[in-house]
């Protein structure tokens, strides 16, 4: 009687199944594929069945997967010198006294999926120029000193004094480009190698306002470009991997040449253009939460750091570089830190 039961049960069972209430299948393309109806007796149209396929990550069956994303950054870093001190010795302003804003930019990226001898190809760019701010000094009333070069130069023989103002105005950009093969090495994790370009470009002016004279008397224009080339490895982590869902990762390294020239002038100085070659390192990391909207389109929400070193920074050459020196170089030992948040889109086809 009990197995009489259960045949009848299984029978039941296996009816559903066929009647397409619910079935699931993994197709060749790994994409997992949910047949769904609605029976409705007598309503031909209503029980047609709808097919809704739910994409793998890992083995998504799409060839190319194209995103653009806004990222939102700040930039931190750099030595502290002082760029302006009272006649007494006090310090009025230093390099790392200016408060830069958060800064937004585009990413774009493109990944191909086992296009090449078995690895995947990735390539992406982003772009910020939006890191400036400004800085006005009061003189007091015991006169200022401008500071060059670790000196105080005959900053008193402008004739500042007090009430009149010195304005310094610094501005940043930052833009990378990088092309990288990823090659599987078990079910989640990839290793990465590639080439990355990196340019950095900075410039800190300031100027004298006087009580007596409306117009403005250039002090300083220091002018840096950075250029780096290199190659980079790392590692590409599939943390969670979800039909709806996924959390990735990813950490970079990479060793570069960088190509550096500084232009500067300071006040009645013959304006100095120099350039110099130093190796320069770059670390990164990041993680990024992908959920999928449609079969083919994702949100994408991220958070990303990246730390440079082996830089010429504008902020650092008013101390350590002297335009009078025999062969004058820009100061390279500067180190940025950047991080932030993405927000996104990604398309897969």
């Amino acid at each position: 009687m009990k197995r009489c039961t259960w045949i009848i049960l299984a029978g039941m069972f296996a009816c559903l199944l066929s009647a397409g209430i619910t079935a699931a299948q993994v197709g060749p393309d790994g994409n997992l594929a949910y047949t769904l109806s609605n029976f409705q007796a007598g309503n031909r149209t209503a029980n047609s069945p709808e097919t809704l396929v739910i994409r793998n990550r890992l083995d998504s069956g799409c060839t190319w997967t194209a995103s653009a994303e806004a990222l939102f950054m700040s930039r931190s870093g750099g030595k502290i010198s002082t760029l302006i001190e009272s006649t007494g010795g006090t310090e009025l302003l230093n390099s790392n006294g200016f408060d830069f804003p958060w800064a937004a930019g585009p990413r774009v990226g493109i990944v191909g999926e086992d296009v090449l001898c078995g690895c995947d190809l990735e390539a992406s760019f982003f772009s910020i120029d939006g890191w400036s701010a400004s800085k006005d000094v009061v003189v007091p009333a015991d006169g200022a000193n401008f500071m060059l070069f670790n000196q105080t130069p005959a900053a008193t023989s402008l004739g500042m004094v007090l009430g009149d103002v010195v304005n310094y105005h610094y501005i940043s950009r930052l833009r990378s480009a990088e092309i990288n093969l990823r090659h599987p090495m078990w079910e989640r994790l990839s290793l990465l190698m590639g080439f990355r370009y990196v340019e950095l470009h900075e410039e800190l002016d300031s100027s004298v306002i006087s009580l007596t004279d409306p117009s403005s008397l250039p002090l300083l224009n220091d002018n840096v470009d950075n250029h780096l080339y290199g190659g980079q490895i790392g590692l590409n982590v599939a943390f969670i991997n979800t039909c709806r869902f996924s959390i990735e990762g990813v950490v970079k390294a990479g060793v570069f040449c960088n190509y550096s020239d500084l232009t500067m002038s300071v006040i009645d100085l013959t304006r100095q253009n120099v350039k110099t070659t130093h190796t320069a390192a770059l670390g990164e990391i990041g993680l990024m939460g992908i959920f999928q909207v449609t079969n083919n389109l994702s949100a994408r929400l991220g958070y990303q750091a990246m730390w440079i070193d082996g830089i010429a920074i504008a902020g650092d050459q008013v101390e350590n570089f002297n335009p009078l020196a025999t062969n004058p170089k820009p100061y390279m030992g500067g180190t940025l830190f950047y991080h932030g948040a993405s927000a996104g889109l990604e398309y897969a086809f």
